[in-house]
């Protein structure tokens, strides 16, 4: 487990309700089925190409009130991953660069992650729709991540 002997004795200690777990740090990853059944669509949404790029559905559960929310894009290898530039936008509402995470070790796959700040009043309660596309001026990059991270924030600032 993720964090450890911490983590899973807060797990024991305040549960999985709604209430609790929606003032914890969350992450809604994009991710698709590797195995399945013959005749099943394995629903695969990535990797996909940046000028191209994609929109993606991103369930949240309840809006969160006071939080600081970052959508993460992941890319594969390349020689010009670090100069390109991408635009993300959180329900048709566009959100600033960020610094790059600087531990990826739990984003498999993946050598740079991007992050792009959205204000959290741009979320809605359930589906939320992401959209990235790679801007021009570099080589194509292949994204093979994208992550909706939310952290709840006493005063409700935004980090940009």
């Amino acid at each position: 487990m993720t964090g450890g002997k911490a983590a899973y004795r807060t797990l024991l200690e305040e549960g999985l309700d709604l209430e609790t777990v929606s003032q914890k740090p969350r992450r809604h990853v994009v991710t698709y089925r590797d195995t399945v059944a013959p005749g099943m669509s394995n629903d695969v949404r990535l990797p996909v190409e940046g000028f191209k790029g994609g929109t993606f559905r991103i369930h949240i559960g309840p809006k969160p009130r006071k939080a600081d929310a970052f959508v993460v894009v992941g890319l594969a290898q390349s020689d010009s991953m670090t100069r390109s530039r991408f635009e993300v936008t959180v329900n048709g509402q566009v959100c600033i660069p960020a610094s790059d995470l600087d531990d990826i070790s739990l984003l498999p796959g993946v050598v740079r992650a991007a992050r792009f700040a959205c204000p959290a009043d741009l979320l809605r309660d359930g589906y939320n729709n992401v959209r990235i596309r790679q801007l021009s001026g570099e080589p194509e990059q292949k994204v093979v991540w994208i992550e909706l991270r939310i952290q709840p924030t006493q005063t409700g600032s935004q980090v940009y």
